[in-house]
């Protein structure tokens, strides 16, 4: 995103922002009319508030980090990879039981001279 659009964005914030003190003094009426969550804008007024301006800039959505348990599920899911023996004897046996037999049919030839 281009710093034109992120100025934008916080124009369009601080708006919201003002328009709840300002014109309506009703934080619930400006989130009805701007069509956002209320929790949505008290993180906004909480980051300006502390921030200013810069607070309400877009943020990235990416966990800062990833709890102990779940890198651990995930490095136990990488080590068993499809080649693994059990994972190829499941594969055999699954295949085996599905393939259907053929039946048995006579065909017969006529001969004409």
């Amino acid at each position: 995103m281009d710093d034109r659009e992120q100025q934008r964005k916080i124009r369009h914030r601080l708006a919201v922002l003002r328009h709840a003190e300002e014109v309506t003094g009703n934080v619930a009426a400006t989130c009805r009319y701007y069509g956002i969550s209320q929790p949505t804008f008290y993180k906004w007024r909480n980051r300006y508030e502390e921030l200013g301006p810069d607070g309400l800039r877009d943020r990235s959505s990416r966990p800062h980090r990833h709890s102990t348990s779940a890198a651990r599920k995930a490095s136990q899911r990488g080590s068993k990879g499809l080649g693994s023996s059990a994972a190829s004897t499941a594969r055999s046996s699954l295949a085996a039981s599905t393939q259907t037999k053929p039946k048995s049919c006579s065909i017969t030839r006529s001969r004409n001279a």
